[in-house]
């Protein structure tokens, strides 16, 4: 059972990686709370169904106060997301989708990842504001109506810089109007020890690492370009559904494996 339907072309490509062709039928719930709570019902069943298992993101809220256990798969970060914005998805697609190793530009590789890297330094800088808010609401019981994610609302890429699109982000993130921020003391130790990359909010990193992607084919099928050294025409859309091809180019986390080959063995064994 999953989050929703945006966790399917992960978790499905994931299962075919890891289980060869081992088949699930995938239940799909509204959020979170939803799944958790209704995993809560059927443990109260004389009889639990053992086939049945769950899958969530860490997100700032962990088990949101359910209890943990081996019929869950919590991600080690705070989503699927983080897991696809890695060097390593950023390598295999530089010498596929950009054509590197085609076109004899498998030189620019390394240095294209080294750029990708310092950008997101910029972008921890520019997104530490909103995610040290959307922390302290989860931590504080503030509920957020809904959250922005169309990363644009919040950045701006500009030649090798990223800089704040300067919009509220207290609007963009839903904080409720009846709750005061102006005396919130929002620096929290616990926040301080998150790694940006793997527990920040996964959908800004997923939305940034697109952009990033956009910025690479623009120059990469330019007449002039600065990160490669020919000129290549590419069909891959970054904006597209890529979900699956990042998937694939991804590492897969070894406490997914080890859950995944589980559920083969309570399957085979049932």
């Amino acid at each position: 059972m999953f989050e929703g339907n945006d966790d399917l072309p992960y978790y499905g490509t994931v299962f075919k990686l890891v289980a060869g062709d081992h088949a699930f039928a995938p239940i799909l719930s509204k959020g979170k709370e939803q799944l958790l709570a209704f995993r809560q019902i059927l443990s109260k069943r004389e009889q639990a169904d053992n086939n049945i298992a769950y899958f969530i993101d860490k997100d700032f809220d962990g088990f949101k106060g359910y209890p943990e256990g081996d019929d869950v798969y919590c991600t080690d970060g705070y989503s699927i997301e983080n897991q696809m914005v890695g060097p390593e998805v950023l390598c295999e697609l530089l010498r596929s989708e950009y054509k590197c190793e085609a076109s004899n530009d498998g030189e620019c590789v390394d240095a294209i990842v080294q750029h990708y890297e310092a950008m997101l330094t910029e972008f921890v800088d520019v997104m530490r504001p909103v995610n040290k808010v959307i922390y302290y609401a989860r931590k504080n019981k503030v509920y957020l109506s809904s959250i922005e994610n169309r990363i644009r609302k919040y950045l701006k890429v500009e030649g090798d810089t990223v800089i704040s699109a300067g919009n509220d982000i207290f609007e963009l993130v839903g904080w409720p109007p009846t709750v005061d921020f102006s005396n919130v003391d929002f620096e929290d130790p616990s926040f301080l020890e998150l790694d940006p990359k793997a527990s920040w909010r996964g959908k800004f990193l997923y939305g940034f690492f697109v952009e990033m992607l956009t910025l690479y084919k623009t120059d990469r099928t330019s007449d002039q370009p600065t990160h490669f050294t020919n000129k290549v025409g590419m069909k891959f859309d970054p904006r597209g559904e890529s979900v699956r091809l990042f998937a694939v180019c991804a590492p897969v986390p070894d406490s997914l494996k080890h859950f995944i080959l589980s559920l083969k063995t309570k399957a085979a064994n049932s």
